[in-house]
């Protein structure tokens, strides 16, 4: 979509659909999802695909943008502490979304159906990638 659309009909983080409604973690059982997400999705895809969102998901970095005006005053130290742990949150978030998207694709009957996470999975969640961000993505260069 265009970025400049998305920014006019995206109005809150909640309203981002890859896999699901996304939630904050906030207790510790939340965690144990997290660590078995990660056999599926790798943690380090997960903060990489926070950061691409952050930057170009008009919701999202206005969460984003409302998290660093939030902590703007504090001492810098405390910034980044508290930026860190939003940020921390909101990847593994990302990380739990992703995996359930991802397993959903393979439980689906449009999916691979078996219920296995297989490549065909990722390839799905590609697409639904490229699909919301390739526009806005056209004049990035990647190294």
């Amino acid at each position: 979509p265009n970025p400049a659309h998305a920014a006019t009909t995206t109005i809150s983080l909640e309203d981002v659909q890859v896999g699901g409604r996304w939630v904050p973690i906030k207790d510790e059982a939340a965690y144990d999802y997290i660590i078995e997400d990660e056999t599926i999705i790798p943690s380090y895809f997960a903060v990489y695909l926070s950061r691409i969102l952050i930057n170009y998901d008009a919701a999202v970095k206005s969460w984003w943008d409302g998290q660093t005006e939030a902590y703007s005053l504090l001492p810098a130290a405390d910034v980044r502490y508290k930026l860190g742990r939003a940020f921390g949150g909101f990847a593994a978030s990302v990380l739990a979304g992703t995996a359930q998207f991802v397993k959903s694709v393979a439980r689906a009957d449009n999916g691979n159906g078996t219920g296995i996470v297989d490549s065909e999975c990722f390839e799905r969640l590609g697409r639904v990638l490229l699909n919301n961000y390739d526009e806005s993505l056209n004049d990035v260069e990647f190294a």
